[in-house]
């Protein structure tokens, strides 16, 4: 009856180990760089503002050597507009994260009536 018992605890935690794994959202991705995807809510000279798909609002800064490109085209800051959609690859700096990379998207999000 004992090892019933430590079969079925262990198979749960098991489980339960597995399923967090599977469900869990990567937070570090390339070396110490953390994904941002998400819609661009707010953009000033030094920062952009992102709202996540669920729903989380991260400030990202814009350093001076971040990349920005779409669709492999480098960009520049002046084009990022409220409503891209974009992937961001950032890194923790100072108690903020630092855009180092910045993907926009093909078109923006649509907007519901």
């Amino acid at each position: 009856m004992n090892t019933h018992r430590t079969i079925i605890i262990s198979l749960a935690a098991f489980f339960l180990a597995a399923t967090l794994f599977l469900t869990a959202t990567p937070a570090v991705a390339h070396g110490n760089l953390q994904h941002v995807v998400g819609t661009v809510a707010k953009v000033s000279a030094d920062s952009v503002t992102i709202t996540t798909n669920s729903g989380k609002t991260i400030d990202v800064v814009l350093a001076g050597d971040t990349k920005i490109s779409k669709a492999g085209q480098a960009m520049q800051k002046t084009d990022i507009q409220v409503g891209d959609r974009v992937v961001i690859h950032a890194e923790m700096e100072d108690g903020k994260l630092s855009a180092h990379t910045i993907e926009l998207g093909a078109g923006k999000k649509a907007t519901g009536h």
